[in-house]
């Protein structure tokens, strides 16, 4: 899931990488940075106010993927020779979208679900495939205009 060579040591701090499905985000932290708070680095860095419903996920060699659990501190939910790598993911999906308040929450919403869909995890009928297929090209293109198109 994750690229390798994700983490390195600089000095007194450790450095992680968070993946999201458009970006790549590196930080260097301090060694009892804990998971709330790299949480609320990253929300605050790509300017998400609905941390609520967002996790950092994880591959754990021990335990297999895992969330990380935001009280503890980082370094202590790794392995030390494991990359330290997350996917910024939602962890909680909301009852109605519209309890979403930002545009950039909804997007990362619809592109975890396209992508759970994509892999098979979610099963999702064609006709319905084909009808989220359209809002994403309306999303990313607009209404036609015979005159561009």
């Amino acid at each position: 899931m994750f690229p390798f060579g994700c983490s390195k040591k600089v000095g007194k701090l450790f450095s992680v990488k968070v993946y999201s499905f458009e970006t790549e985000l590196e930080f260097n932290l301090k060694w009892n940075t804990t998971g709330k708070e790299l949480l609320a680095l990253v929300c605050q860095t790509m300017g998400i106010r609905d941390s609520g419903y967002f996790g950092l996920f994880h591959d754990d060699s021990n335990k297999g993927n895992a969330w990380l659990q935001p009280n503890k501190k980082i370094l202590q939910q790794i392995h030390p020779k494991q990359t330290h790598c997350f996917m910024l993911l939602l962890k909680f999906y909301p009852e109605d979208v519209s309890d979403l308040s930002q545009d950039v929450s909804l997007h990362l919403l619809f592109l975890q679900v396209r992508q759970l869909i994509l892999r098979g995890d979610i099963y999702c009928p064609a006709e319905v495939c084909v009808l989220l297929a359209s809002y994403d090209v309306q999303a990313k293109h607009g209404d036609y205009v015979p005159s561009t198109h």
